[in-house]
C-alpha cells in the first residue's frame, strides 16, 4: 500500500483529514448510521459541505469497523429496469418501525392499462447490481435524458404526494406567462404542442380582443400563428378528427388531469393515454399536410434549434 510506505508525518496529517475522525460524526445507535452535525467545525468549510450533499442515505458500517459511502442516490424522475421495463421514482420514505429506506415509484410503461397503481421497492434491491450475460448492471438505470412533464408530476400530486424538489411545476393557469409558439422538432411535438396550451392560447387570445394589447406573446407574428393554429385545432376537431372531440374537451378544453378525464369518460386511464397518444399522431399528419399544402414549414428550423442550444449552454 502507498499509504504504508508514507513518512509518519504524511500518515499523521492524512489520518486527520479523515472524515470519521471529527467527533460530530456520530453512530446512530438504533441503525448503525453515522450522522454529520451541521455544528461541527470543520478547518475545510467546503470539505463540509461536499461531505453533507453526500451523505444523502448516507454512510453504513463496514464489516470492517470503517465506514463506506451508501452506493447511490435516487432522485424523483424515470429508471429503467435492466429488463427494459421503464418506472417512475416518486420519493423516497423510511419504514417506520425498522428505518429501512422505501422507493415508492409506478410503472411508466404507457402500453399498459392498469398503470395507475403504486409500488414499494426496497432502497438495497433498488441500488444493487444483477449479473446479465456475465456483466455486472444496475438493477435500475437513471433515465437522465427523459423529462419529468408535468402531467405526471401533476397525477401523483393529485394523489398525495409532493411535487420533485428539483422539478417545481406552477399548478395555476397564467396566461400572462410568456408563450413561444411554432418552436417544435416535429410535426408530433407541434401538434402536442398546440393540445396542451390549446386552453391557454385561447384565453390569451379573449385578452388580447379585450384589452387591445399582446398579452404573453411578443408581436403580430406570434398572435396571428396562435390564431391560426387555434382556428385549424377547432376545424379539424370538428371533422377529420370528429372522433377525438370528446377526449380534447375533457383533457385540453377543461383542463382535466388524465386520471380525472378517465373517470369522467368511464375509461380505464391507461386506454385514455393511448388514445390521447392517437389523438398526437392524428393532429401531427393533418399539420404537416397543411404545411405540404401550403407550400411551408411551419417547424423550428434546424439552423434556429442549433442557436437556441447554443444560447441554452451560455446560459
Amino acid at each position: 500500500m502507498i499509504h504504508d510506505r508514507l513518512p509518519p508525518e504524511y500518515k499523521a496529517a492524512s489520518q486527520m483529514q479523515r472524515a470519521w475522525d471529527y467527533p460530530k460524526i456520530a453512530t446512530c445507535p438504533d441503525s448503525g448510521c453515522a450522522c454529520y452535525s451541521p455544528k461541527s467545525q470543520f478547518p475545510h468549510p467546503r470539505a463540509a459541505l461536499f461531505l453533507r450533499r453526500d451523505l444523502w442515505y448516507t454512510v453504513g458500517k463496514s464489516p470492517k469497523g470503517g465506514l463506506r459511502m451508501a452506493e447511490r442516490r435516487v432522485f424523483a424522475g424515470y429508471y429503467k429496469h435492466y429488463d427494459g421495463k421503464p418506472i417512475f421514482v416518486i420519493r423516497v420514505l423510511k419504514d417506520i418501525d425498522t428505518g429501512e429506506a422505501i422507493v415508492v415509484c409506478k410503472d411508466a410503461s404507457f402500453s399498459r392499462e392498469d398503470n395507475e397503481h403504486y409500488y414499494l421497492i426496497r432502497y438495497a434491491s433498488f441500488c444493487e447490481q444483477v449479473e446479465v450475460d456475465g456483466v455486472l448492471r444496475d438493477k435500475y438505470v437513471r433515465q437522465t435524458r427523459r423529462e419529468i412533464d408535468e402531467g405526471t408530476v401533476r397525477e401523483v400530486y393529485e394523489d398525495g404526494f409532493p411535487e420533485p424538489k428539483s422539478k417545481p411545476f406552477t399548478y395555476v393557469d397564467d396566461e400572462y406567462a410568456e408563450r413561444t409558439i411554432r418552436c417544435s422538432r416535429t410535426y408530433y411535438e407541434y401538434a402536442k404542442d398546440i393540445c396542451e396550451n390549446y386552453r391557454m392560447d385561447l384565453r390569451r387570445y379573449k385578452l388580447i380582443r379585450e384589452r387591445k394589447q399582446y398579452i404573453g406573446i411578443s408581436n403580430r407574428e406570434a398572435y396571428q400563428a396562435m390564431c391560426e393554429d387555434l382556428a385549424f385545432a377547432q376545424q379539424s376537431l370538428k371533422t377529420v378528427l370528429n372522433d377525438y372531440a370528446d377526449l380534447f374537451r375533457k383533457r385540453f378544453s377543461e383542463g382535466l388531469s388524465i386520471r380525472k378525464a378517465a373517470d369522467a369518460m368511464q375509461q380505464n386511464r391507461g386506454v385514455v393515454e393511448r388514445r390521447q397518444a392517437a389523438l398526437y399522431r392524428a393532429f401531427a399528419q393533418l399539420l404537416q399536410q397543411r404545411d405540404e399544402a401550403d407550400g411551408v414549414c411551419r417547424l423550428m428550423q434546424k439552423t434556429e434549434y442549433d442557436q437556441r442550444d447554443i444560447e441554452d449552454l451560455l446560459e
